[in-house]
């Protein structure tokens, strides 16, 4: 796997804390939604 850098330039209002439980969030939607889109194409390759 090859590992990626990520750079956000965040208004002074919001600290590290913060910053980093937006990401985890953003992280944990984006898995769901992942998920749900797998599940959908499985279901429709199955024919159901």
């Amino acid at each position: 796997m090859t590992a990626k850098e990520l750079t956000l330039e965040l208004p002074p209002t919001v600290s590290e804390g913060e910053a980093r439980v937006l990401f985890a969030v953003t992280l944990y939607q984006a898995g769901f939604f992942l998920t749900a889109s797998l599940k959908a194409q499985a279901l429709r390759l199955a024919g159901e």
